[in-house]
């Protein structure tokens, strides 16, 4: 019989924001506070109007740092489960991270337009940063 003895690194959850295209993020602590969570990150500007159906742009820029304490919107789909609400402005990431660089695990989670959501309390990142990886999920819906 084979036992795995997991060690859980501690590190600093990340209390500065962080700079990407869009500009700067806050994010929140997790439930482990050595984690920080960043939820509802555009990571294309939203497919509305004349975007609709095109190959995603770039995010839209902010100005000062943007609050990343919350998901947002996820794509419009037949089912869910959750109680999220739902929208064409739904390219979001939501981010777990450790505070220090380490391997990115993307996840996707499947769901073909009917139902799911990586903002569903059984997605949560922690468990996978808390293991050292930098965790990158869809918000909700398929549509990359």
């Amino acid at each position: 019989m084979l036992t795995m003895i997991g060690i859980h690194p501690r590190f600093a959850a990340l209390s500065e924001p962080v700079r990407t295209e869009g500009g700067l993020l806050s994010g929140i602590p997790g439930l482990d506070p050595a984690i920080t969570a960043f939820k509802g990150v555009p990571f294309a500007a939203p497919p509305v109007g004349e975007l609709r159906w095109q190959t995603p742009r770039p995010p839209l820029p902010w100005k000062g740092a943007r609050s990343a304490d919350r998901f947002g919107k996820i794509s419009v789909q037949t089912q869910h489960g959750a109680a999220v609400p739902m929208g064409e402005d739904c390219l979001l990431l939501n981010l777990y991270s450790a505070g220090e660089r380490r391997p990115v695990f993307m996840w996707i989670y499947g769901g073909r337009f009917i139902g799911g959501a990586g903002s569903e309390p059984h997605y949560d990142g922690e468990g996978l940063a808390r293991e050292g990886l930098v965790v990158v999920m869809r918000n909700g819906g398929s549509r990359i």
